[in-house]
C-alpha cells in the first residue's frame, strides 16, 4: 500500500507541484506516481514536473512548476520577483528564473533561464514557499530595464509598504560594480534619500518648484500643530511659514481620507501655517496658477 501522504504534503507546499526528482528523493516508485498521474489526470507543464489535481493553475503554480523544471538552486527573478513581492499586477507569460553562472539548466518551454556570476545566498529569499530574489537584488537586476521614473516608483512604493529601503537597496548595489544599471540605481536611490518624498508625484512638484526659485526645506516636516502633537507636511518653504500637500487619488480618496485630510488642514491653519493642496489634475492642467497662488500665500506670509 502505497502512503501517498508526503507526496501530498509536499506538493501542498508547492503549490500543487511536485518533481519527478522529488518523487525519488521520497522514496517512492515513479511508475507508481506516473500510473496515478495518468489516472488523475495530472497536468505536466515541463518534462518531470506535474501538477496535483485537476484546477486551473494559479501564477504561483506555473512559477514552482518552472522553478521544478529548472531544478534547484534557482529563484524567481525580474519581473516574475517583482510580481511576487506585490509590486507588479501581472507577470511575463513566460517565467523568468536566475541560476548561479555555470549551473547547467535543462530548457524548456515557457522558462527564461539567466545566469549571474553576482548572484549571492543572501540574494535568495522565500516568497509563498518559492525562492525568488529578494526586493534589493531584484531592483538592481530591474534597474537598466526601466526607465528613472519607473524605478523611483518602484523604490518609493517598496518604501511605503515597508518591504525595504533605500538604504538597503543602495547597500546591495554598491559591491555590485560589474551589474548593468548600478549606476542609475544608486544615483536614483540618491536622489530619494535626499529629497525623503513619500511619492514620486512629490518629487516631481518639488523638483518643479525649485526650478520656479523657491526655496524648500528638505524632505517632508513634522509640524507642531499643539502641545506634542506634530503633522506631517509634504513640502514647506524655507523662508516662510506656507506648505504644500501633493494630494493624489491612492491616499486621498475614501471618505476616511477626506476625514483625516480635513481635520490636518484645519491644525495647519490653527499652527499658523497657510496650506495650498496640489492635486495631480492641477499640476497638469493648471501649474502656472498654482505657482502664482503660492507665490502670493509666501508674499502674503511674509509682509509684517
Amino acid at each position: 500500500m502505497t502512503d501517498w501522504r508526503p507526496l501530498n504534503q509536499l506538493a501542498d507546499q508547492q503549490h500543487r507541484v511536485i518533481a519527478r526528482s522529488q518523487v525519488v528523493e521520497l522514496g517512492l516508485p515513479v511508475r507508481t506516481v506516473e500510473d496515478r498521474a495518468r489516472r488523475e489526470a495530472w497536468a505536466s507543464p515541463h518534462s518531470g514536473v506535474w501538477v496535483l489535481g485537476t484546477g486551473t493553475p494559479t501564477r504561483w503554480t506555473v512559477a514552482s512548476a518552472a522553478l521544478a523544471a529548472v531544478g534547484p538552486p534557482a529563484a524567481l527573478t525580474r519581473w516574475w520577483a517583482l510580481w511576487a513581492h506585490g509590486l507588479a499586477p501581472m507577470a511575463p507569460s513566460r517565467v523568468q528564473v536566475v541560476v548561479p553562472h555555470g549551473r547547467r539548466a535543462s530548457a524548456s518551454a515557457g522558462i527564461d533561464v539567466l545566469r549571474s556570476r553576482t548572484l549571492t545566498d543572501p540574494d535568495v529569499a522565500r516568497v509563498r514557499g518559492l525562492p525568488v530574489t529578494t526586493l534589493p537584488r531584484t531592483l538592481l537586476d530591474l534597474a537598466p530595464l526601466v526607465d528613472d521614473r519607473h524605478l523611483r516608483d518602484l523604490l518609493i512604493t517598496a518604501q511605503q509598504r515597508r518591504l525595504t529601503t533605500v538604504e538597503a537597496v543602495a547597500t546591495r548595489a554598491i559591491p555590485a560594480i560589474s551589474v548593468p544599471g548600478r549606476g542609475r540605481l544608486l544615483r536614483v536611490a540618491g536622489e530619494l534619500d535626499a529629497a525623503q518624498v513619500d511619492s514620486v508625484f512629490e518629487l516631481d512638484v518639488r523638483w518643479r518648484l525649485e526650478g520656479e526659485g523657491f526655496v524648500l526645506l528638505p524632505g517632508p516636516r513634522y509640524v507642531p500643530v499643539r502641545v506634542g502633537v506634530t503633522r506631517q507636511l509634504d513640502i514647506v518653504l524655507a523662508d516662510a511659514p506656507v506648505g504644500v500637500e501633493c494630494d493624489s487619488i491612492a491616499y486621498h480618496s475614501s471618505p476616511d481620507d477626506l476625514e483625516r485630510d480635513a481635520i490636518r488642514h484645519n491644525e495647519f491653519a490653527l499652527a499658523g501655517y497657510t496650506v495650498l493642496r496640489l492635486t495631480w489634475r492641477r499640476y497638469r492642467d493648471a501649474w502656472p496658477a498654482f505657482v502664482h497662488d503660492l507665490r502670493q500665500a509666501r508674499q502674503d506670509r511674509l509682509q509684517p
